[in-house]
């Protein structure tokens, strides 16, 4: 990649985690005999933020929790424990109520946060949560310039041996790396798109995750998204072409395959050639990827 373009990857604040703050502020161990049911009540309250459009990667679209327990068993491996829970987020809070656990077993809590258009059923609209602890977008396809595409989870662990708790505080953290591409040669192009896109020509593009051990599930084909109109943000590292959301690992970066940009006008007619971005961009979980450089007169590689 040529020394006109410019990455810079950073740590997310204050938006890249959300905090599932207790009612209770202590977390005692209940003593509950073996199979015997105890109910516990978790409520979750939000710090307010600003508006999403103008600040990408707050998370001031996320209007769901998703909340399933499962047994742990001595191998390690989980098993469904009751119904999938959905409760509606609302003035950046949210309670699940009555969650009823059995003593004398290992329990993991698993915590999804994201936005859905479905707000009487809160069913899955950006991401599959059918299999969790899988979770994954739907039908392979990308979203770009849309913050609804944000998301949260979080995990946790009851020992039997501490038995059930009676509060819980669960911070949630991001499953995905931002990456965010700006134009230094908005000034200097003769056409200006309304809308970009983004194709992955190269499988590999990381599709959906396993929440309970973290493994990243990758394409095996070419992954496109539609063109979305720019981002309404602005910020002095350029003009911002576009945004999105891709899974990645926590503790290691993950270099993205060769992708291009595509641009458009307000038609949707391919308006300029593509700028392809060579592998070697890397993403991290709750990590914000900047890419710089003159994307518009194709100078930048």
């Amino acid at each position: 990649m040529d020394r006109l373009m410019k990455i810079f990857s950073y740590f997310i604040c204050a938006a890249g985690t959300l905090a599932l703050m207790p009612g209770c502020e202590k977390d005692n161990g209940t003593d509950i005999p073996d199979k015997e049911e105890s109910s516990i009540t978790i409520s979750v309250s939000l710090a307010p933020e600003t508006r999403s459009d103008e600040t990408p990667g707050d998370g001031a679209y996320i209007n769901r929790c998703v909340m399933q327990a499962f047994t742990v068993a001595e191998d390690g491996t989980l098993a469904v424990f009751g119904e999938k829970v959905t409760v509606a987020v609302s003035d950046k809070t949210a309670a699940f109520n009555d969650i009823h656990l059995l003593g004398g077993q290992d329990y993991r809590l698993i915590f999804w946060a994201d936005c859905t258009d479905d707000e009487a059923g809160l069913g899955d609209f950006i991401y599959n949560t059918s299999e969790l602890p899988d979770v994954r977008i739907f039908s392979n396809r990308i979203t770009v310039n849309d913050d609804r595409c944000d998301g949260f989870f979080g995990i946790y662990d009851i020992d039997r041996e501490n038995g059930l708790p009676e509060s819980i505080n669960v911070t949630l953290k991001r499953p995905f790396g931002q990456l965010n591409l700006f134009a230094t040669d908005y000034g200097e192009a003769e056409a200006i798109p309304h809308s970009t896109s983004l194709s992955f020509i190269d499988a590999g593009l990381p599709v959906g995750m396993n929440l309970h051990t973290g493994e990243i599930e990758y394409s095996t084909e070419i992954v496109t998204s539609l063109p979305s109109a720019l981002p309404v943000a602005t910020d002095d590292k350029g003009a911002y072409l576009g945004f999105c959301y891709i899974f990645a690992p926590d503790d290691t970066p993950y270099e993205l395959p060769t992708f291009d940009m595509n641009f458009f006008d307000a038609d949707g007619m391919v308006l300029i050639d593509p700028y392809r971005f060579q592998s070697g961009i890397s993403i991290q979980a709750n990590v914000k990827s900047n890419v710089t450089g003159a994307l518009l007169t194709g100078n930048g590689i």
